[in-house]
Protein backbone atom coordinates (compact mmCIF):
# COMPACT_ATOMS: atom_id res chain seq x y z
CA UNK A 1 0.00 0.00 0.00
CA UNK A 2 3.11 2.52 0.48
CA UNK A 3 4.27 1.99 -3.00
CA UNK A 4 0.86 2.62 -4.25
CA UNK A 5 0.84 6.03 -1.95
CA UNK A 6 3.93 6.95 -2.57
CA UNK A 7 4.59 6.39 -6.69
CA UNK A 8 1.56 5.69 -8.29
CA UNK A 9 1.30 5.22 -11.97
CA UNK A 10 -1.85 6.99 -11.98
CA UNK A 11 -3.94 9.29 -9.51
CA UNK A 12 -7.57 9.61 -10.61
CA UNK A 13 -10.70 11.39 -8.90
CA UNK A 14 -13.91 10.14 -8.24
CA UNK A 15 -15.61 11.28 -11.89
CA UNK A 16 -13.14 9.14 -13.55
CA UNK A 17 -15.34 5.82 -11.93
CA UNK A 18 -17.43 4.21 -14.43
CA UNK A 19 -20.20 3.29 -12.01
CA UNK A 20 -21.76 0.79 -14.31
CA UNK A 21 -18.98 -1.50 -14.28
CA UNK A 22 -17.25 -1.24 -11.04
CA UNK A 23 -19.08 -0.57 -6.75
CA UNK A 24 -15.75 1.32 -6.23
CA UNK A 25 -16.39 4.39 -4.81
CA UNK A 26 -13.90 6.57 -3.20
CA UNK A 27 -13.03 10.36 -3.89
CA UNK A 28 -9.40 9.65 -4.50
CA UNK A 29 -7.53 6.82 -6.18
CA UNK A 30 -4.15 5.95 -6.09
CA UNK A 31 -3.42 2.95 -9.06
CA UNK A 32 -0.11 1.28 -8.95
CA UNK A 33 0.94 -0.77 -12.10
CA UNK A 34 2.72 -3.90 -10.67
CA UNK A 35 5.73 -5.17 -13.37
CA UNK A 36 7.34 -7.48 -10.95
CA UNK A 37 4.80 -9.81 -9.95
CA UNK A 38 3.71 -12.88 -12.22
CA UNK A 39 0.03 -12.96 -10.55
CA UNK A 40 -1.27 -9.17 -10.23
CA UNK A 41 -0.91 -6.54 -12.49
CA UNK A 42 -2.26 -3.54 -10.52
CA UNK A 43 -2.93 -2.57 -7.03
CA UNK A 44 -5.36 0.25 -5.67
CA UNK A 45 -5.72 2.03 -2.96
CA UNK A 46 -9.27 4.51 -2.53
CA UNK A 47 -9.43 7.21 -0.19
CA UNK A 48 -12.77 8.68 1.10
CA UNK A 49 -12.62 12.32 2.14
CA UNK A 50 -14.12 12.36 5.68
CA UNK A 51 -14.46 16.55 6.35
CA UNK A 52 -12.05 19.13 4.81
CA UNK A 53 -8.80 17.49 4.34
CA UNK A 54 -9.21 14.51 6.39
CA UNK A 55 -8.94 11.23 4.38
CA UNK A 56 -9.41 7.69 5.21
CA UNK A 57 -8.76 4.50 3.41
CA UNK A 58 -11.77 3.43 2.13
CA UNK A 59 -10.43 -0.04 0.25
CA UNK A 60 -7.49 -1.50 -1.30
CA UNK A 61 -7.50 -4.40 -3.92
CA UNK A 62 -5.02 -6.06 -6.17
CA UNK A 63 -6.50 -6.83 -10.01
CA UNK A 64 -4.75 -10.16 -11.72
CA UNK A 65 -3.44 -10.48 -14.62
CA UNK A 66 -5.82 -12.49 -15.82
CA UNK A 67 -8.42 -9.38 -15.04
CA UNK A 68 -5.95 -6.50 -15.71
CA UNK A 69 -8.38 -5.67 -19.05
CA UNK A 70 -10.68 -4.40 -16.15
CA UNK A 71 -9.01 -1.45 -15.41
CA UNK A 72 -9.79 0.53 -18.62
CA UNK A 73 -12.97 -0.73 -18.21
CA UNK A 74 -13.10 0.47 -14.40
CA UNK A 75 -11.80 3.97 -14.61
CA UNK A 76 -11.00 6.39 -17.23
CA UNK A 77 -7.79 7.26 -17.51
CA UNK A 78 -7.96 9.79 -19.22
CA UNK A 79 -9.29 11.73 -16.39
CA UNK A 80 -6.14 10.99 -14.89
CA UNK A 81 -5.06 14.00 -12.69
CA UNK A 82 -1.57 12.27 -12.71
CA UNK A 83 -0.68 9.74 -15.53
CA UNK A 84 3.25 8.44 -15.26
CA UNK A 85 2.93 7.69 -18.87
CA UNK A 86 2.08 10.74 -20.40
CA UNK A 87 5.06 12.62 -21.92
CA UNK A 88 6.29 15.50 -19.83
CA UNK A 89 5.86 19.26 -21.70
CA UNK A 90 9.26 20.55 -22.30
CA UNK A 91 9.77 23.63 -20.95
CA UNK A 92 11.64 26.82 -23.09
CA UNK A 93 13.65 29.00 -21.40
Amino acid sequence: MHQTLSSPTYILLSNAINSTETNFNADIIFIRRILHSDKYAFHLVGLKNENNDNFAFKSQFAISRNRQYRIKKMFDLEKAVYNFYKEKKKVSR
